[in-house]
Parts: structure tokens; C-alpha cells; sequence
């Protein structure tokens, strides 16, 4: 018996995608348990902002992006004279990398940096050993005092989805939850996150490469913002392919399972709020050596320690 993946597979209650999808626009009520259309948007609005004080970097030591090209180009508006003034040379600024001639805007196109951002609330320095170093907020978490205002700002814009996740989190996965709950505590930075992951990586417009993020102390929460077309969530591990956008939550062992995104295309167009277009995955984690160094220290022992290189201050 052949089996038909994806959107267009049978169900027995008639509850595929496509099915949700034909209700809704038929007007019935459909009820997600998923992150609404609200917090979706003002943590995309909340994200555009901190990026461009904290702008997002490129590693090449990371296999889990693709950063060949480290622009993404967008169309600034999808309509037939954008597309037939886009090569017009009045206004352009290319600028030349690596040998290469890049077109980094024109009247209507223009082209963002693309990179990941690490905002994690205490781990061991990247490249050290975990019993020599002590605990230490994230670089992207403090590159200068502009951005760590910055950070603050974001993390507290965004608690109200952070306190939704918290939530999905609790359910699915409590004995997890009250383990990440406690390491929080005694590893809190800015005390605006609710927590309970430790960490937070924004993957800002790049295409996602399978892997596994080795060095993650459990479960793991992923979830994605922007317009763009595609980027199908792909578990190998598995064989199994997701439908993965805007409101979707995926809670998973991340370092245990293979994972990827399928290649995505951003949508032209600038929203009335200034939003660009294009991809942003975000993944809330805790490490595992995080976890390990925090378990059965008291509320803001990081803080309180300097890491654990000064005495307690009460």
C-alpha cells in the first residue's frame, strides 16, 4: 500500500494542513497551539532592531550554515517596475570581498548581512576547557554597552513569547523543564529572559545544513520568523519531513537528532514597518556544560561568583 507525505496525506478526522488551511479561509474557527500572529510579529520587529546594533557575524569553523554568500539579496518592492529598473546603474554601490564584485543596493534592491547571533546568559568560553573557565555571559551578549542595552531591550520586547515557550516547555518535557529551570536561575544575565534555556541562537537570513548540535544538554526549542517560501523542517534520523513556518514550535533532542532546513526563498517586499524580507530561525538551548556546572548552585550564583572566580557577595 502506497502512503501519499506531506500536506495532501489521508487522515482519518480530515485535519491535514491543507484541511486547517480550507477551514480557516472558510471562516471557521481553528484554534493553534502553536505562537500567534502578535508575538510573531513583534519578535521579528524586536530582532531587525537588535541586529542592527548587534550586527549578526559569519564563522567558517561552522558547518551548520551556509556561508558562501554572506548577503542575502531581497527585492525592496515586488512590483514590475522593480524588476525592470532593478539593473538601472543610477544609485548603485557595489563594493568588492574576497576578489568578488558585490551589488549591495540599488533604487530597488538591496542586500543584507547574514550570521548567527549567540546570546547566551553563561557558558564557558568557546575553545576552552570547561573545568579551567569560568562562566562567562555570551560576546554577542555584551560587545560594547550600546549593544548589552541593546540585548536587555530585546530580551524584554520578547518575553512574552519567551513565557509562551516556557509554558509549551513545562508541558512536553517537565522533568527537563524543572532541571533548565533551576540552571537558569543560578545562571541568569539579564534578568528580563524567563527563561528557562540558558541560551539563544538567532540565525539571521542563512540557509540551515544538517547537523546536530553536539554540545546541547537537552531538549531543544526551534522556531521560525520572516517571509519566505519553503524551508521545510527535514529530520533524517527519521525520515521524516515537517512542515516548519511562522507559528510552528518544534521542542526535540537536538543534539541527538540530525536536522535541517529545507532552502528557502525570502518574499520581496518591505513591510509598512520597516521589516525586510527573508528567514530568521531562532533556537533556545541550554549547554550542557552549563548545565552540569550550575546544577545545585543557589539563585544568581553566576552573577554573584563573577563565574565562579570570586566569592559568593550576598
Amino acid at each position: 500500500m502506497s502512503y501519499r507525505t506531506g500536506p495532501d496525506a489521508p487522515s482519518v478526522l480530515g485535519r491535514t494542513a491543507v484541511d486547517v488551511e480550507a477551514a480557516a479561509a472558510a471562516g471557521h474557527k481553528v484554534l493553534n497551539d502553536g505562537l500567534n500572529d502578535n508575538l510573531l510579529e513583534d519578535a521579528l520587529f524586536a530582532t531587525q532592531v537588535l541586529h542592527h546594533f548587534c550586527h549578526p557575524q559569519k564563522s567558517q569553523k561552522d558547518g551548520r550554515h551556509d556561508f558562501e554568500d554572506f548577503l542575502m539579496r531581497y527585492t525592496r518592492m515586488p512590483d514590475k517596475a522593480a524588476k525592470e529598473c532593478a539593473h538601472d546603474e543610477d544609485g548603485q554601490w557595489d563594493f568588492v570581498h574576497d576578489g568578488l564584485t558585490y551589488r549591495y543596493a540599488d533604487e530597488h534592491e538591496a542586500s543584507e548581512r547574514t550570521g548567527v547571533t549567540h546570546l547566551v546568559h553563561a557558558w564557558h568560553m568557546q575553545g576552552h576547557h570547561a573545568t579551567k573557565s569560568p562562566l562567562k555571559p555570551s560576546a554577542d551578549m555584551v560587545r560594547n554597552a550600546q549593544v548589552a542595552q541593546a540585548v536587555q531591550w530585546y530580551l524584554a520586547y520578547t518575553r512574552p513569547l519567551a513565557l509562551t515557550l516556557q509554558e509549551m516547555f513545562k508541558v512536553s518535557w517537565p522533568e527537563d523543564y524543572e532541571k533548565y529551570r533551576a540552571a537558569f536561575e543560578a545562571g541568569v544575565w539579564v534578568e528580563d529572559d524567563p527563561g528557562p534555556w540558558l541560551g539563544r541562537a538567532i540565525v539571521w537570513k542563512l540557509q540551515v545544513l544538517p547537523h546536530r548540535d553536539g554540545l546541547d544538554g537537552g531538549p531543544t526549542a526551534i522556531f521560525c520568523l520572516g517571509r519566505f517560501s519553503g524551508g521545510e523542517c527535514y529530520l533524517p534520523d527519521l525520515h521524516i519531513k515537517l512542515r516548519y513556518r511562522p507559528g510552528d514550535v518544534l521542542i526535540f533532542l537536538s543534539g541527538d537528532l540530525y536536522h535541517a532546513v529545507g532552502d528557502w526563498k525570502a518574499i520581496s517586499g518591505v513591510s509598512t514597518r520597516g521589516i525586510t524580507p527573508g528567514r530568521v530561525g531562532n533556537v533556545f538551548f541550554t549547554p550542557a556544560d552549563s548545565l552540569h556546572a550550575l546544577k545545585g548552585k543557589l539563585p544568581r550564583w553566576s552573577k554573584k561568583t563573577a563565574g565562579g572566580v570570586l566569592p559568593f557577595s550576598r
